[in-house]
């Protein structure tokens, strides 16, 4: 065998070397991958069974009669409260909250039902609208104020009113936000509802949104207290809830229902609108 033909069969048996090498590596960079979200995937499933398991018993807060009516509520020492529901949601979420709070004298509270249709903004002067009822109705006076306890979507909302409405900025005491996506979600581009698409970190609300960032805080603006977890699956990414300048609580393993359904929730939140 000529060295030219040598040399030949050394090349390819060097290419087929490296070819073999970038095969295997692939290989084991595939499987690597896999392993990787098979983990990913085992550490989410008891999360996404739990957020699962809590949607029946959610369901069954939608029963709540529908009523837009504010009635009169005799004062308990306390300033009013308003609870407001996020996407998809109605008054009847917050059901056990109302309950554990009467039962410990926070009886002056209501629970707002929107007609999602009109979008956020629209929905902000639902709001703004309903406020204006529980001070004509309790005959409150020019310095007296409320707070507001508001769940997922609906803590956009109660800021889109702020925009909307100068003078409601002091009229409000305490804002606590629950799992509100105040950077937006990702997940908004799957989620079938078109409001949901206003929840999207692009959409023009935000920009809107922009102006209240850093939260300023008192005297111009509510306190505002933003409760958030790492486990909350309808926000992508889960640190879009937190909101700079505002006090951002961490709560692990709470689940996007859990700030509805926990008891302990109910009676940190009881404690943070107590606060003066």
């Amino acid at each position: 065998m000529d060295e030219a033909i040598r040399q030949r069969i050394t090349r390819i048996e060097e290419r087929s070397r490296f070819a073999l090498r970038l095969v295997q590596d692939r290989r084991a960079d595939r499987v690597r991958y896999l392993e990787r979200h098979v983990e990913q995937t085992r550490a989410l499933l008891p999360n996404l069974l739990h957020h699962a398991a809590q949607l029946p018993i959610l369901g069954l807060t939608m029963l709540a009669p529908y009523r837009r009516t504010v009635r009169r509520i005799e004062d308990d020492g306390q300033r009013p409260l308003l609870f407001v529901h996020g996407m998809n949601g109605g008054r009847g979420n917050f059901l056990p909250m109302r309950l554990f709070f009467r039962a410990a004298g926070r009886r002056r509270n209501y629970a707002i039902q929107f007609d999602e249709s009109a979008g956020i903004e629209g929905m902000a002067r639902q709001f703004i609208e309903f406020v204006e009822q529980i001070i004509t109705v309790n005959h409150l006076g020019p310095a007296q104020q409320l707070d507001v306890v508001a769940h997922s979507l609906g803590g956009l909302v109660v800021r889109a009113a702020l925009c909307e409405r100068a003078e409601l900025r002091t009229r409000l005491h305490t804002i606590v936000t629950m799992g509100t996506p105040h950077g937006g979600t990702l997940l908004a581009k799957i989620y079938p509802l078109r409001i949901a698409r206003e929840l999207h970190p692009k959409a023009p609300i935000f920009a809107k949104l922009d102006a209240q960032t850093p939260w300023p805080g008192a005297p111009s603006y509510p306190r505002l207290i933003s409760l958030w977890s790492r486990n909350d699956l309808i926000l992508v990414p889960q640190t879009n809830a937190r909101l700079a300048g505002a006090e951002n609580i961490e709560l692990s393993d709470y689940t996007h229902y859990d700030f509805l359904l926990d008891g302990a929730n109910w009676n940190r939140v009881f404690d943070l609108v107590r606060e003066s």
